[in-house]
């Protein structure tokens, strides 16, 4: 049991910390809620899982800032452009009435800075399609397209709104989007003005813009998954009622209803499927905090847990899932802390439980206040990107500001490209360990253990600058 106990374990990256010229690396992203809690509002929190080329695995976990101030609370959605690199993601309430759903983009291969893009637009879920970004939105418009602009002078991205899709049916807030080429389909759960729940989904041409087709599934429809020929559609519907999964035809007007014999006590995102391989399989957290599985072929629920995970621990709960190929992360929380388990499929560990440390907090000591794992994206991409003029290689995080403890030395040396007027040193718990002025380019820690570091540093012009390291 000593595994279940309260703890954080971090696996440095190893290999290579910067991203050199274009290489093909695999990573997942997420992101944890903040809290509003009376002793202060706190941002929501990055995850990263980064696997390099060569197979080494880092994770991070560190508290979203922006340019213009902190990240709103909690944050529900992130999707990531590979044209230009940059991960969107959006900083808003858990529910559609609260705070204000602004859009930010994060240069996810070099900052951990995020830049604030469309403030206060209601936005809630997100998707890239072509060269725009399609935000729903708790307010009408219910689905916006912004043209994504990469800008070559400041390593920057801009949004311009550039159309927009009003339709009758379009009557609410969209909880889920999936694309399947040039069709968006969007589940439609709540009317905004008095949050009276829906029951649409309804599928867009994004060349034309117009509405396609709609279908009448169940009660509150959000995530969305497309299987094969099929779509597929959670509908929690209201309590005491059971979790419903629906299934359609998008060449039809067939809707198959399937009642799971559970209720959903988790959170939106406590479904999925795997996202990097063809199966025919969800899995869903259940009240008694189980992992269900459900076979899309036959639309039936296993009898039995999936792989035998239940999960007892006092004050924690199933709040998401995640599926990822060989990885399936379960996020578990007591609504102040989470813990982040994640095992790997067999056969590539042949004994149970296929446990991966990543970080566990069982909300002793008082916490950290991240209340919840809210959503994970996957994320497989070269780091070349293309801008306007040519296509350019991202030159890691060098171009902007590197850090090193030389072998042997107890000191870290750092060299910036603009003159830095307030440096800090975190650890990758997002602890401040050192704050001082641009002055000696060389700081002592010796007093360090080993492991991932991260240096911040802020420019004469504002510009804030970080960077990764590793000492011995």
């Amino acid at each position: 049991m000593a595994r279940w106990k309260s703890f954080w374990v971090w696996l440095a990256l190893v290999a290579s910390l910067g991203l050199g010229w274009a290489q093909r690396l695999r990573a997942v992203f997420g992101l944890f809620e903040g809290n509003a809690s009376g002793s202060g509002t706190i941002s929501p929190h990055f995850y990263e899982l980064r696997i390099e080329p060569g197979g080494s695995r880092g994770q991070l976990l560190f508290g979203l800032s922006s340019n213009q101030g902190d990240v709103e609370p909690y944050g529900t959605d992130l999707a990531y452009d590979t044209r230009t690199k940059f991960l969107f993601l959006i900083g808003g309430g858990p529910t559609p009435t609260t705070w204000y759903g602004s859009v930010y983009g994060l240069d996810v291969w070099r900052s951990l800075v995020s830049i604030s893009l469309l403030p206060r637009i209601g936005a809630r879920r997100l998707a890239v399609w072509d060269s725009f970004l399609l935000v729903t939105r708790t307010r009408e418009p219910y689905l916006t397209a912004y043209k994504i602009t990469y800008q070559e002078a400041t390593q920057s991205v801009r949004l311009d709104s550039a159309w927009s899709v009003t339709h009758p049916l379009l009557r609410g807030i969209p909880e889920g989007i999936v694309l399947i080429r040039d069709t968006a389909y969007l589940s439609i759960s709540a009317r905004p003005s008095d949050n009276q729940a829906d029951s649409l989904v309804v599928a867009i041409n994004l060349r034309s813009r117009s509405v396609l087709r709609a279908w009448e599934v169940y009660r509150r429809p959000e995530e969305i998954f497309r299987i094969g020929n099929f779509l597929y559609v959670s509908c929690p519907s209201d309590p005491p009622d059971n979790w419903r999964i629906v299934r359609i035809d998008p060449q039809t007007i067939t809707v198959q209803r399937i009642n799971t014999g559970y209720r959903r006590e988790c959170a939106p995102t406590g479904i999925a499927t795997d996202v990097v391989r063809q199966r025919d399989s969800l899995i869903f957290w259940d009240q008694f905090d189980s992992v269900r599985v459900m076979n899309t072929s036959t639309m039936q629920v296993a009898p039995a847990a999936f792989r035998g995970f239940g999960f007892r621990a006092p004050g924690l709960n199933g709040y998401s899932l995640f599926w990822a190929g060989d990885m399936i992360f379960f996020g578990l929380t007591n609504r102040r802390d989470t813990s982040l388990l994640i095992i790997y499929d067999p056969p590539y560990i042949p004994t149970p439980p296929h446990l991966d440390t990543a970080f566990i907090r069982n909300g002793e000591g008082g916490g950290i206040d991240v209340p919840s794992l809210r959503r994970l994206i996957y994320v497989e991409d070269d780091t070349t990107r293309q801008g306007p003029s040519q296509s350019l290689a991202v030159a890691s995080q060098d171009s902007r500001l590197r850090a090193w403890v030389a072998p042997g030395t107890e000191w870290l040396s750092w060299e910036s490209p603009v003159a830095l007027t307030e440096l800090r040193l975190y650890d990758l718990q997002g602890r401040l360990l050192r704050q001082w002025g641009g002055g000696p380019l060389a700081c002592y820690v010796g007093d360090l253990s080993s492991g991932c570091y991260l240096l911040w540093g802020r420019s004469i012009r504002g510009e804030i600058l970080t960077t990764r390291f590793w000492k011995e």
